[in-house]
């Protein structure tokens, strides 16, 4: 049968409106490199961009990128294997779809080989990382080993045909365990023609912040030396002012073997009836009489009873503030004068030593460590000139009277009984926050808890140590605050809905704990920021 002309029209009119409906899209971000790093990546193992001066390894020779201003290269100097991976999901409909790169090979063994000295091109399952289907591309036994930069391109929809709606990465990989072996990768492009709107895939990301809490001094790590009115100090351990908001005092310029000339704010009368409204403080934690000392990074005994000035000692030892931490100024919440070795090295090592030296209004004298790493040192205080040697005390055993005794000290030599920082109860994830799973979390180091606490909501920081609580809100909870058995974790079910991927959210913990030592006996965890992805 014949259609009429009418009929012939309509069809070839609706034809083409079905085929207008196609669309030809660009699934690969950032395939040229061109913003300078891996945006729209997913990097496995040893990957870098190059801008022209990165040496090869194998040749250490440097090239231009393939193109532009950079491409990437695997730079493994090891066996290993690298990949570089963009994920979506295949559409419904493919009508056509084009996968080209540029590559330059460069393997310095004799030969290729399968799987373990090649460079491929595959899909791969985004969830199991599985291998779909037959490689793309792949260098084989007996290829040119080093081959010059080659544009390829490949007809991959009969590959994606087959798999419609499911979620996918096409993943560019160099594996090498006999000898050198490096590519230079440029010009990534997956063009899709097809009538589906594109839907990519997005990774679920975690961020785990750092503590949100001041730690408090452990066992034995604080002292308390009180005048004794004629002339002496009565000592208690574990007692005095701790100044858990130091951070927001003065940083202090110290270097390497330096002292500061500081403002005390109000008369403190040192272990020789002196009185001082200025003190100088060494780095290496003494603190002495102005102009009467001088910076001493090698502690003895003998110094400490005979220097002419009396001294302080909250940890005297050769400490470097110029390799790491800071020292720190600050007022106490009652005012007194407060000086914090915060992370500071001893010379020549990396370790971190964290401790305090509080002087109030009534000379009284506190002592906090926080954390100490180092070994050896002397703490005490001294009246100096030639006083009198009472030998060293374990200034923790208890309270301790000198009668008068103008000279109180420990040295330690080897060890230390000062204890470690106060355990801060820490929040970790278990799993990754994938659309239509699970994401579990958990407090750890919360051994003294009778409660756990998780909050979920947006990022935002609230200082709470003026009501007596060294921590810091990071998170509104106003989405959940959830309460479970100390332990126990929490799982969040998350909805298996596409419009969650992207979204971005913040959780904290918090513990009810009776040796929080504050008047509220809470304790934060760290927070954690998190991604919901598909992946």
């Amino acid at each position: 049968m014949r259609l009429s002309s009418t009929t012939a029209v309509l069809a070839a009119t609706l034809s083409l409106c079905a085929a207008s409906t196609a669309q030809v899209t660009e699934y690969m971000t950032n395939g040229d490199f061109e913003t300078g790093d891996f945006t729209g990546w997913v990097v496995s193992g040893a990957m870098a961009i190059n801008d022209g001066t990165l040496p090869i390894p194998g040749s250490g020779l440097t090239q231009p990128a393939l193109g532009g201003s950079f491409d990437a290269l695997t730079n493994g100097f090891g066996p290993g294997m690298q990949s570089l991976q963009q994920c979506f999901f295949v559409p419904n409909t493919v009508v056509s779809a084009t996968l080209a790169w540029t590559d330059e090979i460069r393997n310095f063994a004799a030969t290729f080989s399968d799987p373990n000295q090649e460079f491929r091109v595959v899909i791969r399952d985004a969830v199991t990382q599985a291998q779909i289907g037959a490689e793309i591309f792949s260098t084989n036994p007996g290829d040119v080993l080093i081959q010059p930069a080659t544009p390829r391109s490949f007809d991959i929809s009969a590959a994606l045909q087959a798999i419609p709606g499911q979620a996918i990465c096409i993943s560019i990989e160099e594996e090498d365990n006999l000898f050198f072996q490096n590519v230079s990768i440029d010009d990534v492009s997956l063009l899709i023609d097809s009538p589906d709107t594109p839907r990519f895939l997005i990774e679920s990301s975690v961020t785990v912040n750092g503590p949100a809490c001041v730690p408090g001094p452990g066992t034995n790590s604080s002292t308390l030396f009180t005048p004794d009115g004629a002339g002496g100090y009565n000592t208690t351990p574990n007692g005095g002012v701790i100044d858990t908001n130091f951070t927001s005092g003065t940083p202090l310029a110290f270097t390497d073997d330096s002292t500061n000339v500081l403002a005390i704010g109000f008369a403190f009368t040192m272990p020789n009836g002196v009185s001082l409204t200025d003190i100088e403080v060494d780095s290496n934690a003494r603190a002495f009489e102005p102009g009467l000392e001088g910076t001493d990074f090698s502690e003895s005994v003998a110094e400490f009873l005979n220097d002419g000035s009396a001294q302080l000692a909250p940890y005297w030892d050769d400490f470097n503030p110029s390799a790491g931490g800071q020292i720190w100024q600050s007022v106490g919440p009652g005012g007194e004068f407060v000086v914090t070795w915060e992370s500071v090295p001893e010379f020549g090592t990396t370790n971190a030593n964290t401790f305090q030296m509080v002087l109030a209004a009534d000379s009284s004298i506190t002592f906090n460590y926080i954390d100490i790493v180092s070994t050896d040192g002397i703490v005490g205080v001294s009246s100096g000139s030639g006083a009198l040697d009472p030998g060293s005390m374990d200034l923790s055993a208890g309270p301790i009277a000198t009668a008068g005794g103008m000279v109180l000290y420990e040295e330690f030599t080897g060890n230390n009984d000062l204890g470690t920082a106060q355990q801060l109860p820490d929040l970790s994830n278990l799993s990754n926050p994938v659309i239509g799973t699970n994401f579990d979390l958990v407090i750890n180091n919360a051994a003294g808890s009778i409660g756990d606490f998780y909050l979920l909501g947006n990022p935002s920081v609230f200082d709470l140590s003026p009501i007596g609580i060294p921590c810091s809100l990071e998170t509104d909870g106003i989405l959940a605050t959830i309460s479970t058995a100390p332990g126990a974790g929490y799982t969040l079910n998350v909805p298996n809905l596409p419009a969650l991927s992207g979204q971005s959210l913040n959780t904290q913990g918090a513990i009810l704990d009776p040796t929080a030592g504050n008047p509220f006996f809470v304790l934060f965890t760290n927070s954690i920021d998190f991604t919901f992805g598909d992946f």
